[in-house]
């Protein structure tokens, strides 16, 4: 057994409406911990309520890992979901590698010991997954380029991966205390301040059932991983415009010279003064929305998860770990 795994790792995982793929995720989790390590699970319920996931869900499965049950009071979202649960994580000292991830099988749990053992060791503060091979269709594979494109230069950074991640004790309990956290978990890890090791993995298959995810909320997810850099985008799209805009005046002053040197036809400045009229309006225009959104629009402003993450919590249970006769609380289970 590698010496790193002697330490605990929690794994926080969001589950909504989903029963069955968080089953086969706690079974899958329970045969990592037989082969590698000490594991302890921080299930959060995301405000289910035709398929909530309970004690005796987990009960009935005889892990030999330590299930702890968090229920939210209402559906907050999968971003908010998991920093509610980074908040409660942060508060506890045994707390010093978290390991994120999906419920619904597509994060492989084989993958943890990987992903986890940098931050085990001390060489790295935040791992993650990077984008590996994944069975998309290609209108998904062309809009997911696009989006890296568009991210990248609007923000200046790149975002290779998602929420499957682990983090140290020390990045943790700074990310708790930024706001952004409520509104992108991944793009936030890019400003917490740590290098990031990125490693890529292979996408898994989902367990059960189809996933949440629609276009719609896939477009609203993408656009707030901009949220984190609002200051930077906003930055970028002021310059642009102010480079449209001078480019555009450029063009007219072109123009009127032209014609002051009769090498127009009668009208076509008016044509021209009228095309760098409508330009300049709407580049204003963008400007004056886009410093609006990023002054106002940005979701649960100067509320650090830290501070009412508590709020939304409904119900807590942890479901104890199932030993052999004679085992102790903190023996390893190892399953034959």
């Amino acid at each position: 057994m590698n010496p790193v795994c002697d330490r605990l790792v929690y794994v926080l995982v969001s589950v909504f409406e989903d029963r069955e793929s968080a089953q086969q995720l706690l079974r899958a989790i329970d045969a990592v911990q037989s082969d590698w390590g000490r594991i302890r699970v921080l299930l959060i319920d995301n405000g289910s309520i035709a398929e909530p996931i309970g004690k005796e869900d987990v009960r009935a499965l005889n892990l030999g890992i330590d299930v702890e049950i968090l229920t939210l009071s209402i559906d907050l979202g999968q971003q908010r979901a998991i920093a509610v649960g980074l908040a409660t994580l942060a508060e506890r000292e045994d707390a010093q590698v978290v390991v994120v991830m999906d419920g619904d099988g597509e994060d492989r749990p084989r993958d943890i010991p990987a992903l986890a053992n940098g931050v085990l060791a001390g060489t790295s503060e935040i791992t993650v997954a990077g984008r590996g091979r994944r069975d998309d269709a290609m209108t998904m594979k062309a809009l997911r380029w696009a989006y890296r494109k568009v991210f990248s230069v609007m923000t200046g950074e790149t975002l290779p991966y998602g929420n499957f991640s682990a983090i140290g004790g020390r990045a943790l309990r700074r990310i708790v205390l930024m706001e952004e956290l409520w509104t992108h978990f991944p793009a936030t890890l890019r400003r917490v301040g740590y290098p990031i090791d990125v490693i890529d993995f292979d996408r898994g298959h989902r367990y059960a059932g189809n996933s949440k995810y629609n276009l719609v909320s896939l477009t609203v997810h993408a656009l707030r991983s901009f949220v984190p850099f609002s200051e930077t985008v906003l930055a970028r799209v002021l310059w642009a415009c102010g480079i449209v805009t001078a480019l555009s005046l450029g063009t007219l002053f072109v123009a009127a010279t032209m014609k002051g040197l009769g090498y127009t036809e009668p009208g076509w400045l008016t044509v021209v003064a009228g095309a760098v009229l409508t330009i300049v309006l709407q580049v204003g225009a963008i400007a004056l929305i886009t410093l609006l959104i990023a002054s106002t629009g940005r979701p649960w402003r100067n509320v650090t998860p830290t501070a009412i993450a508590k709020t939304f919590v409904a119900d807590q249970v942890v479901v104890d770990a199932i030993f052999p006769p004679g085992a102790s609380k903190h023996s390893r289970v190892v399953t034959k």
